[in-house]
């Protein structure tokens, strides 16, 4: 019979044997011995979960980043506003400064007189006008003027009543335009002229 001699079994061999076999069984224990629930954010390596990885529609806004997010399409205009309410009234202000003094003025007049001319009578035939013109005195000037009409049997219209004088210059009479609307039967009107003079 004749016997084979068997090497000998050294450290290093049972040490390699022991790795190996803690390398695959302690990968497999690893998988299918890991309890639910167990891995959470601190067991997790940077850059570990992408894209790919994420469910659609898991993620809310608060979970994105300023700026990760673009701002979506500007909404139509809305409709508008009702108008507010009047808001309450302001207090008072102060009162403003007083202003400057303003130029002196010309010199009213010193002297003002009514001057009246002779009575005017109208003629029979109607639409047949007269005049009658009153004047200032010399130095004076018109500021005013009127007339005074009969009150007879007959109706006595006033064509005009202005002083002469064109515009731009000194007025210094008073002309009244009369005529009667029809024909004079009985009595004869009169028509006379005031005016009102001033000095200077």
């Amino acid at each position: 019979m004749i016997f084979q001699k068997m090497p000998r079994v050294s450290y290093a061999s049972v040490t390699a044997t022991l790795a190996l076999f803690l390398s695959v069984g302690g990968v497999s224990y690893a998988a299918t011995a890991l309890p639910r629930d167990s891995v959470g954010t601190p067991q997790l390596r940077d850059g570990a979960v992408d894209s790919a990885k994420i469910k659609d529609g898991a993620l809310q806004y608060e979970d994105f980043g300023f700026g990760q997010i673009p701002a979506g399409l500007e909404g139509p205009r809305g409709s508008k506003g009702a108008r507010g309410a009047r808001g309450p009234k302001g207090a008072k202000g102060t009162t403003g400064a007083t202003g400057a003094k303003g130029d002196t003025g010309a010199a009213g007049a010193t002297s003002v007189k009514a001057r009246r001319s002779d009575p005017v009578t109208l003629p029979a035939i109607a639409n047949t006008p007269v005049t009658a013109t009153a004047n200032c005195a010399s130095g004076e000037r018109a500021v005013g003027g009127g007339f005074v009409a009969s009150d007879g049997a007959n109706k006595v219209r006033i064509v005009s009543s202005s002083p002469s004088a064109s515009a731009g210059a000194t007025p210094t009479d008073w002309v009244v335009v009369a005529e009667t609307e029809a024909n004079i039967t009985a009595e004869y009107d009169f028509v006379t002229a005031t005016v009102i003079c001033a000095t200077p």
